[in-house]
């Protein structure tokens, strides 16, 4: 079948994130992923902008030689902000890509997301990387309104998507998205479960 079809059958998912500079530490990586061998999740989000993470999670991955079997989620850096600097989009997704590819260790990105929602209009540049085989699905991760990322799913412009969502704020969870999301093949990760840790403090 289709890579669409294929993205469908991924099993449920135990996601752990690295999310930021303190997060990564080359001293002692499984510090920093907080999981055993045994245990370990079959996906891990992680960005570009996160510090050195990706390239901590490279290691880690390498050292327990199980890339072949996690699903990596990463994201391009912010594309408008950077477009300050000359540069143009095509340029700075391709080199954000590459990047996480080196840092990753990976020969191609599992799933690949713009970091912020108002950069989807770059999706067609993403997309043609796609085509290249240096990643695999692609995606957004999704802003607190749930419109925007409803009409994603929805119009089948993406292939994943990451929503925020929590105890307090359920808005993305509503069964309509959920149901177009899997009649879509739209792979859907949560972020924030825990309000980035002050609900477990």
């Amino acid at each position: 079948g289709d890579g669409r079809a294929k993205f469908l059958r991924i099993p449920a998912i135990v996601a752990a994130g690295l999310n930021g500079p303190s997060s990564a530490n080359f001293a002692n990586p499984w510090g920093s992923v907080s999981v055993l061998p045994n245990q370990f999740p079959n996906a891990l989000d992680t960005a570009a902008s996160y510090g050195e993470s990706e390239a901590v999670l490279g290691r880690v991955l390498k050292d327990l030689k199980v890339a072949e079997r996690m699903i990596v989620v990463t994201k391009v850096v912010a594309v408008r902000p950077a477009l300050a600097s000359g540069k143009s989009a095509e340029a700075i997704i391709t080199a954000s890509v590459l990047q996480s590819l080196r840092r990753l260790q990976l020969d191609t990105l599992p799933i690949c997301l713009f970091h912020l929602e108002s950069d989807f209009e770059f999706m067609d540049i993403l997309a043609k990387l796609k085509d290249k085989g240096l990643v695999r699905h692609v995606g957004v991760s999704a802003g607190a309104r749930p419109g925007p990322a409803a009409r994603l799913v929805t119009e089948g412009k993406v292939e994943a998507l990451q929503i925020p969502a929590n105890v307090f704020d359920p808005r993305h969870l509503q069964p309509d998205f959920l149901q177009a999301a899997r009649r879509q093949g739209v792979g859907v990760f949560v972020r924030s479960v825990f309000l980035q840790g002050l609900l477990i403090i």
